[in-house]
Parts: C-alpha cells; structure tokens; sequence
C-alpha cells in the first residue's frame, strides 16, 4: 500500500524499528501495521512520528512523493487537517492514501 511505503520511508530515519518506537512513543506492533499497510496512521500520529524522527511531515510528503511543491504548502495543509474533526481526518488520510497509490501502481 501507499501509505505503507511513505511510512517505510519515515521509518529508514531510525536504526531500528524498535528506536523509532522509543523515540516516537508509539507501539513497535503499531508501527509494523503502519509500514505493512494494514491500517494508516491518524494524522496527530503521523506528526509525532516525523518529528520524533527529526523530519517536517510536510517536506517527507513532499520528497517521498518528489513533488516540486514547497514545503510550506504541505505544511500547511496538514495543520489544516489537524484542524479537522476527527472522523474528518479519517477521510483526509483516506483521501490521501488514494492519491498516493497512483505512483504505486504495479
């Protein structure tokens, strides 16, 4: 999956997964579902693990998808979404989700 992969991109910040877990204060076991693709993080966990991680959430969007967006517009889009109901944010990351397989596909 799409979401799998932008995470597996994240997570080649750590040494270990088991570092990226400490560091981000999230479950091991919840981060090898993310990187699996079996279920896509909400929006508050996908920011606390690029930041645990030393990343700008944006700019790891942007590079992974290597977009010539700046930065600043994919911040600002996830602090809009942060914004956002939580059944809202579901549907953005779903939405997203979909637009990243596009560059996946087999």
């Amino acid at each position: 999956m799409a979401t799998g992969d932008l995470i597996k991109h994240i997570l080649s910040r750590a040494s270990s997964m088991n570092q990226a877990a400490k560091k981000s204060g999230l479950a091991q076991s919840t981060l090898s579902e993310w990187q699996a693709g079996k279920v896509s993080p909400s929006l508050d966990n996908y920011i606390k693990l690029c930041q645990a991680l030393g990343c700008r959430p944006g700019w790891e969007l942007d590079n992974f998808l290597g977009t010539n967006v700046k930065s600043k517009t994919a911040e600002d889009l996830l602090s809009e979404a942060l914004r956002l109901k939580p059944s809202e944010q579901l549907k953005f990351i779903s939405l997203l989700s979909a637009k990243l397989s596009v560059y996946f596909e087999d």
